[in-house]
């Protein structure tokens, strides 16, 4: 890298890069239409939410739990290709070194695989609409019930 090029930037760089160009768009948005949106990250009674704002929410939730996601996937890729070299298991052209070393680890851990779209854990089961949701209590307050995607 030479001098004149900036820095790659890390996943919480990035991550907070990205709420911050979010919370720009909503104050864009809010000055364009007149309705005012609340920041992301800041939900109470106050604070209404329309459909535009509460998309943008999801979107800063996703980025969240992308920020957590990153590094978990980075190492799983490492220990998937360890254990490749290994000899452990082979990797396709369209498989990922992650999921193959968690299927590896679960095989492990388990005595048996367990796919991806299967039960997770006991009674649990993957529903990708359960990942993140605002929840409106009757006293007007939000929370953001945030499940991440179980791998």
């Amino acid at each position: 890298m030479t001098p004149s090029e900036p820095m790659p930037m890390t996943t919480d760089d990035t991550t907070k890069r990205a709420i911050e160009l979010l919370n720009e768009l909503l104050t864009l948005k809010s000055e364009r239409d007149g309705i005012q949106r609340p920041l992301v990250g800041v939900l109470g009674p106050a604070h209404f939410q329309d459909q535009f704002g509460r998309d943008v929410q999801e979107v800063a939730t996703l980025m969240f739990a992308a920020r957590e996601a990153v590094p978990l996937m980075q190492r799983l890729s490492t220990i998937g290709r360890s254990l490749a070299a290994d000899g452990s298991f082979t990797v396709e052209f369209n498989e990922s070194y992650a999921s193959k070393a968690l299927d590896h680890l679960l095989m492990q851990a388990t005595g048996r695989a367990i796919p991806s779209d299967d039960v997770l854990a006991e009674g649990e089961v993957r529903d990708p609409s359960q990942h993140a949701k605002p929840a409106q209590f009757d006293d007007g307050h939000v929370e953001l019930v945030v499940r991440p995607p179980k791998v």
